[in-house]
């Protein structure tokens, strides 16, 4: 598979719907999609380290050819126009650094829930307790 489409599955699992009402009864897929997006955050690194390398080379081949072009070109100049050459791989690399940093929230809102969802059993387990006279 390629860069964008590596982009275009990690988005796609992002998107996926995590409208959750009911956390007793929605615990379940809330752990198989934290499940799934801690699989996917290797991928979304890999991502990331490929666009960066993509514009790098990039940009470093724009740099070069302004520079057999223009040799007394100002190097803030050069580097801006070379910039320019490569906004689709500056793009890319923008877009995969979002996803990932999607990623890594999305997977602390789920692991909050969890949390939520344990700290609401442990108080419906304490009042059943208190309730009834019985120790933990």
């Amino acid at each position: 598979m390629t860069l964008k489409d590596n982009l275009q599955f990690i988005r796609e699992a992002l998107d996926t719907d995590t409208t959750f009402t009911d956390l007793s009864a929605e615990i379940l897929p809330i752990s198989e999609k934290l499940q799934s997006l801690i699989q996917l955050s290797g991928l979304s690194s890999e991502c990331k380290a490929k666009a960066k390398k993509e514009y790098e080379h990039a940009r470093l081949h724009a740099i070069m050819k302004l520079q057999k072009d223009n040799p007394r070109m100002n190097s803030t100049l050069l580097i801006k126009m070379a910039d320019g050459m490569c906004a689709e791989q500056i793009e890319t690399l923008t877009y995969a650094d979002r996803l990932n940093a999607g990623i890594t929230h999305a997977i602390d809102g789920l692991r909050s829930l969890i949390s939520l969802y344990k700290e609401e059993r442990m108080n419906s387990l304490t009042q059943v307790n208190n309730r009834y006279g019985t120790k933990n």
